[in-house]
């Protein structure tokens, strides 16, 4: 299990305001792609597909184009109340780079459907407090064959997977930069 996040000098990685692209530079991002090549998955939580709508996918060339010979890492989202909103990114192509949305019996049976419309494959799993439980997110990923995963999500599901103990490995990227202040977002949540 890889935990990666690119942050600030201080630490920081969004803004007090949760506005976070593009901390690093072009050579992070693409070493960024290099290691999503080399994993089975890629894991955020529901706060990323907020407020990044990320695509999940490895895109290499000058063009930042999806390469169809790249090997495209399965897309996982932890999201206890299934709020994906429908447009999220992680729908595009859903026939090309497999989703996987973990999901807790908070999420309706409305959404479960429109979810799985858009082609990704909903699992509701136990919750450990009101989250999707890790332990179970990866015991049911290792019984899918998905044994190399890295982690790209905010502070608090860094927090979370690190607290459970999972993290083999960080990667850290440290932009030249400082956000400052307290209320600005440090990659590591929780208590």
């Amino acid at each position: 299990m890889i935990l990666k996040t690119a942050m600030t000098l201080d630490g920081k990685i969004a803004t007090a305001s949760g506005e976070s692209k593009w901390i690093t530079g072009p050579k992070a991002r693409e070493h960024v792609h290099h290691l999503r090549s080399q994993v089975d998955a890629i894991l955020v939580g529901i706060n990323t597909v907020l407020k990044d709508n990320p695509q999940l996918t490895v895109r290499v060339g000058k063009q930042k184009t999806i390469a169809n010979t790249v090997r495209q890492p399965v897309r996982v989202v932890m999201d206890s109340r299934l709020r994906t909103p429908i447009a999220a990114g992680i729908f595009q192509e859903t026939h090309r780079f497999p989703t996987l949305i973990f999901t807790t019996h908070q999420a309706t049976s409305k959404k479960i459907e429109q979810c799985r419309a858009k082609g990704a494959e909903v699992i509701v799993l136990p919750q450990k407090g009101k989250l999707v439980s890790i332990s179970a997110c990866l015991k049911l990923l290792g019984k899918k064959g998905i044994t190399s995963v890295m982690v790209e999500g905010g502070s608090e599901i860094n927090a979370s997977f690190i607290r459970c103990g999972f993290v083999n490995r960080l990667m850290l990227y440290i932009a030249p930069a400082v956000l400052g202040g307290q209320e600005a977002i440090g990659w590591l949540g929780g208590t």
